[in-house]
């Protein structure tokens, strides 16, 4: 009786290590669907983001994040220099940390890299941030 006993804890705490401690190696993994819909909404709310644009994604690559932001309206060429200069000055490293520490408090794993890309109303490239 004693050694059923001691088989099937044995087997008991196997089964329940397996089982409940894989959370994925990488964001990619440990970041479902919903997941990421929740940092969609978070980055959407953002004041700045909120008023210009129409719709924001989100994928993960292994341990990086990558955020499409599709503007409401579409740049002319000169417009597009103007922001991409614009994105480029802007520090936006304070943000962007403050995002990775949030996701490495979360999931346990801090993002290698944060990159944003902006999108015109037809769909161009307007410009990027990566952190």
């Amino acid at each position: 009786m004693r050694k059923a006993a001691v088989s099937f804890f044995t087997v008991f705490v196997c089964i329940f290590m397996f089982a409940g401690c894989y959370t994925g190696k990488n964001l990619e993994e440990r970041i479902n669907m919903n997941e990421r819909q929740r940092w969609i909404d978070e980055v959407s709310k953002d004041s700045l983001v909120q008023s210009e644009t129409s719709k924001v994604t989100m994928d993960v690559k292994e341990n990086n994040l990558i955020f499409k932001v599709y503007l409401k309206v579409s740049y002319s060429h000169l417009q597009t220099i103007q922001l991409q200069s614009l994105l480029k000055n802007h520090d936006e490293s304070k943000r962007i940390n403050q995002l990775k520490d949030s996701v490495k408090k979360r999931y346990g794993i801090r993002p290698v890299e944060v990159t944003m890309s902006f999108y015109g109303a037809d769909g161009k490239l307007v410009g990027t941030i990566k952190g």
